[in-house]
């Protein structure tokens, strides 16, 4: 039987969990970045991710590929063809789309767009009577850069902002993002946003299949990767939001209590 097929037309090369039925995990160099700019999650996080596909009953495989070039067939689907000559059998293929944002009616109407529709942390646009909210806006940062979030929290929240613009009153979402994945028995929680760390700590043992990752720049923690570590994501969304940083040595030990630092 031919295997199903996962298909994200961007950035499938830093997805580690796409599913393509029972290939290999692989690298194969896309350079396309991670969700926040780095090329692909650091050396504990992958590997665990690498031996937990490899530990599974054979029937689930990972294959990280540059590009989807065509889908073949005749009645129906039969393979997925990459840029460099493969075909991957499939009887199934899911295609993940969106990640260009539907701004044209922004820009029709004279808004400023720029790799989505510009809001501000009040989801207000450059027309103070339109606000947008949700995966079509880059949301402008207190340093200038605009933020492009395709999550649930983005959504909700900046949706709670705009409907407090629209009744005139103040809401801004300011909390640090956060996302998620769970992968067979093992769930991913991500605190901030990690690009440009200059150092990383890991917290708890990586072959228990239980720990994290501290992203720092410039000894200030900026993002938290949990692998099966629910308590350290709660504490680091807790203490990202609050501006609050624990040193290299406390977030490297395990019987430091990481809430201990918000009181």
């Amino acid at each position: 039987m031919a295997a199903s097929f996962f298909f994200r037309p961007f950035n499938s090369a830093a997805a580690l969990s796409d599913f393509s039925g029972r290939h290999e995990m692989k690298d194969e160099g896309s350079g396309d970045a991670g969700r926040d700019g780095n090329r692909g999650p650091p050396a504990p996080i992958r590997q665990n991710a690498e031996g937990e596909y490899r530990n599974t009953d054979g029937h689930h495989r990972v294959t990280a590929l540059r590009k989807v070039t065509a889908l073949t067939g005749e009645d129906r689907v039969t393979g997925v063809t990459t840029t460099d000559g493969r075909t991957f059998p499939a009887d199934l293929v899911v295609v993940g789309v969106g990640i260009i944002p539907n701004s044209e009616l922004a820009q029709e109407a004279g808004i400023a767009c720029d790799r989505g529709i510009v809001v501000d942390d009040c989801s207000r646009t450059s027309d103070p009577a339109v606000v947008a909210a949700g995966d079509c806006t880059a949301r402008r940062m207190p340093d200038g850069a605009l933020l492009r979030l395709e999550s649930v929290q983005n959504a909700i929240e900046q949706g709670k902002s705009a409907a407090a613009a629209l009744l005139d009153r103040a809401r801004p979402f300011v909390a640090a993002p956060w996302f998620w994945s769970d992968q067979y028995d093992v769930r991913l929680q991500m605190a901030g946003l990690s690009a440009g760390h200059d150092r990383i700590v890991v917290r708890g043992a990586p072959e228990t299949r239980k720990f994290s990752v501290f992203y720092f720049r410039d000894d200030q923690l900026i993002a938290v990767d949990s692998i099966n570590r629910a308590p350290d994501h709660i504490a680091a969304r807790k203490l990202l939001d609050a501006g609050r940083s624990p040193s290299f040595a406390q977030a490297g030990d395990e019987a430091f209590g990481l809430a201990g630092l918000l009181k």
